[in-house]
């Protein structure tokens, strides 16, 4: 009889932390991979930027030759 009482006590005292743990971990890994998704999207977005800025530079620059040609 005493020996359920001081499991009891236990219980009461530390209630399954590693189930804690276990969700705590979950939430983590998927905060940590939406970041890793979001990271991943803005660095294409300025790829992108990036790009269309080249290809606005060289359309400028061709317009310019083909002008100076004509005159």
């Amino acid at each position: 009889m005493a020996k359920a009482k001081s499991s009891r006590k236990k219980r009461i005292r530390n209630p399954k932390p590693e189930r804690y743990n276990n969700r705590n971990r979950a939430i983590r890994r998927r905060v940590e991979r939406r970041k890793k998704k979001a990271d991943e999207k803005e660095s294409k977005a300025i790829l992108i930027v990036v790009a269309g800025m080249l290809l606005a530079l060289a359309f400028i620059v061709i317009l310019y030759n083909i002008t100076r040609v004509q005159q």
